[in-house]
Order: C-alpha cells, then sequence, then structure tokens
C-alpha cells in the first residue's frame, strides 16, 4: 500500500472508533471539553499504547493508535482558526 491508500485506511479506522462510541457517548462530547483535558486523554491513550507495546499485543496496539489519532484531530480541530 502507498502512503494515501495507508492514510485513507487508517481514516476509516478513526471513524469506525467515532460512529462505535456514539452508542456510548453524546456525539461531539469533546468539543464541551477543553485543550487540556484532550491533552490528558491523549496522553492516557499512550500509556495504553505503551502497555500494549510492552506485551506485543497487535490488536491493542492498533486500537490505541487509532485513539491517539483521533484525539490529536479533536485537538487540531479545537485550534483551528486561532
Amino acid at each position: 500500500m502507498n502512503e494515501q491508500q495507508i492514510t485513507e485506511a487508517f481514516a476509516k479506522e478513526m471513524y469506525a472508533k467515532i460512529e462505535k462510541r456514539h452508542g456510548r457517548y453524546q456525539p461531539f462530547a469533546w468539543k464541551d471539553m477543553d485543550i487540556k483535558r484532550l491533552l490528558m486523554l491523549l496522553k492516557a491513550e499512550i500509556v495504553e499504547l505503551e502497555e500494549g507495546l510492552l506485551i506485543k499485543d497487535i490488536a491493542n496496539i492498533r486500537e490505541e493508535a487509532v485513539d491517539i489519532a483521533n484525539y490529536a484531530c479533536f485537538i487540531y480541530e479545537m485550534t483551528k482558526g486561532q
């Protein structure tokens, strides 16, 4: 796969994870959080990724990578226009 295909596949995983969470949380709930809170959640996901890497849990590594990307995306969106 080339870089475009990889990023498109990853973006699909990001969106699927967000859609999955809509059943548990209100859509766009992250918009009510400040950037400090989003950054704290992002850091927690990094810790979870590190734990997955330590035990070589590939499914967990991939899931946490998507979570990290989603929080980074939310921060990106929150800073748009600033």
